[in-house]
């Protein structure tokens, strides 16, 4: 018998809660910063940015550094920078880190 979701026994299909609509694909940004001095002193140096993409990952270690694009589905380490060969996704996070950083 096939799962209803429903007290009444009608098919949970016809509800929108059961299928919901599948999210735009979108950036996740973030900011992380090297420690410096004490660590409670609530000091950061440096300010490196990264960013997620479908299976893409960009990260740039100090605003004067170089981007470095990464493809996790085939490269989970992140051992083969793709910056310079996809230009067009390469672009993106450009844009994407120069716009997020106050």
């Amino acid at each position: 018998m096939p799962y209803t979701g429903t007290s009444t026994g009608e098919p949970a299909d016809k509800y929108a809660w059961y299928y919901p609509e599948p999210l735009p694909e979108r950036f996740l940004y973030w900011e992380f910063g090297k420690q410096v001095g004490d660590p409670n002193s609530g000091v950061v140096g440096e300010v490196f940015q990264a960013a997620r993409r479908g299976p893409w990952k960009a990260v740039r270690y100090g605003h004067d550094a170089p981007i470095q694009l990464f493809q996790l589905e085939n490269d989970p380490g992140e051992t083969q920078d793709l910056y310079a060969e996809r230009e067009e996704v390469s672009e993106a996070f450009a844009e994407l880190f120069a716009s997020e950083h106050d």
